[in-house]
């Protein structure tokens, strides 16, 4: 994921905290893939696709965490 420097702390819809992207804003979607190492951020791009925005730390979710 990197430093902290380009990252901001972000509280999901769902009440977990993490780390993102510093482009992410408020109505990005945090997405958990199964077989993802990381949860990911990623943005409406209209028309029913997403742009990514970038990997997330989210605690409690990493590494399949959610998936157990």
């Amino acid at each position: 994921i990197g430093s902290s420097e380009d990252k901001r702390c972000i509280r999901t819809a769902s009440g977990w905290l993490g780390l993102a992207p510093k482009a992410c804003r408020v109505g990005d979607v945090v997405a958990l893939f199964r077989g993802g190492r990381v949860p990911l951020v990623l943005r409406a791009n209209g028309a029913g696709k997403w742009k990514l925005v970038g990997a997330a730390y989210v605690h409690g979710v990493m590494y399949g965490e959610a998936f157990e």
